[in-house]
């Protein structure tokens, strides 16, 4: 397989955690989980690649962030770019990370909440009068 533009344009490939180029195979190996991630049901793909499970379970926690903070009419887009992102980490080699999956979430929650409260405040907006002039600054 060729090296496809986006990995051409990222230059030479290099994992995140060692900072060392990746050789031919280990980028075909990578390019493969990624095509399982993509293509393969989850119980097919992580027979092969145990270590999808990580990207299996970002994705199930990205998509129970969006069925609770997200609407509707946003929600499969916002799956579909967390899909991709997942894939894209995993073309080029970079771990997908799970360990600390319920913390992210709380703290999604938090923000989705605060954004939820912000958009229920009425909206003032205050200005400076100049008694003797009568103008507003």
């Amino acid at each position: 397989m060729s090296t496809t533009a986006e990995e051409a344009k990222d230059g030479i490939n290099r994992t995140a955690d060692m900072g060392r180029v990746r050789t031919e195979d280990e980028q075909a190996r990578d390019r493969a989980r990624a095509e399982a991630f993509e293509r393969e049901d989850r119980e097919e793909a992580t027979g092969r690649y145990p270590e999808l499970a990580n990207a299996y379970a970002l994705e199930e926690l990205a998509a129970q962030f969006a069925r609770d903070n997200l609407e509707e009419a946003v929600r499969a887009a916002f799956e579909g770019q967390t899909r991709e992102f997942i894939a894209t980490k995993l073309r080029r080699g970079e771990m997908v990370l799970a360990g600390r999956l319920e913390e992210v979430a709380a703290r999604s929650r938090d923000a989705a909440q605060e954004l939820e409260l912000r958009r229920d405040r009425p909206r003032t907006v205050e200005l400076e009068v100049d008694r003797d002039s009568d103008q507003e600054r």
